[in-house]
């Protein structure tokens, strides 16, 4: 379940941190005042909080795999897959708020 979840959490890496890298790159975040620490702005057009859920699917999703080892549900590997899925829903929230 495990080695699963590092490698799930690896390909998402990859492709969710890249896709919300490029966007970032070609965009200015909004002015003002953001969120405290980190500035970011969750009204729109700001495809940090996108890029930091893509880079960060690599510790996420293998903690995700190893409390559904030590849960031992049945089924792990279609929970894994529920979670994995409920990230990149999300993921394509925050970058959809950037988008429009």
């Amino acid at each position: 379940m495990l080695k699963q979840a590092v490698v799930t959490g690896l390909v998402l890496t990859f492709l969710l941190a890249t896709v919300s890298g490029l966007l970032l790159g070609g965009r200015q975040p909004a002015a003002g005042m953001g969120l405290p620490i980190v500035e970011w702005h969750l009204s729109g057009a700001d495809a940090r909080p996108a890029h930091f859920l893509g880079v960060h699917a690599q510790q996420l999703l293998p903690l995700a795999g190893l409390a559904l080892q030590r849960a031992r549900l049945s089924h792990p590997a279609a929970w894994l897959a529920a979670a994995a899925l409920g990230y990149v829903l999300l993921w394509a929230l925050l970058m959809t708020r950037a988008i429009l």
